[in-house]
């Protein structure tokens, strides 16, 4: 098994528990069903995509959670709870964290022998 320390991961697996838990620490979480779904559906995507890419880094995994960043971004305006300030705020700000991470993790030089974050491997 090989283990990669990826500090983008981290930070992705940590907004995806920030975004399940933000509807009801922010309080809009019953009043606004569907800005809650949004946030906890992206959340528990990203952290699903990010432990695997910390598993078995790999550049599709950031390209999906920019997906996911960019979808929950704009989910504010697609899903129409954008009278509901702080959940729009919470939903661009964490899509954005998202997309932020996953475009770094992506600029990071290649090595054919490392992870997608150009770190050698070390095998447990």
């Amino acid at each position: 098994m090989i283990k990669i320390s990826r500090l983008q991961d981290r930070i992705e697996i940590a907004v995806g528990i920030w975004l399940i838990v933000s509807p009801w620490l922010l309080g809009y979480a019953v009043p606004f069903a569907a800005a809650a779904a949004c946030a906890s559906i992206v959340g528990v995507a990203v952290m699903i995509v990010s432990v695997d890419d910390l598993r078995f880094p790999n550049a599709l995994e950031e390209w999906m959670d920019v997906v996911l960043g960019a979808g929950l971004a704009a989910s504010p305006w697609i899903v129409d709870y954008s009278n509901v300030e702080v959940a729009t705020m919470n939903a661009v700000l964490s899509g954005l964290l998202i997309m932020a991470m996953a475009f770094w993790s992506l600029k990071l030089p290649k090595d054919p022998l490392a992870g997608s974050d150009g770190q050698t491997p070390h095998h447990a």
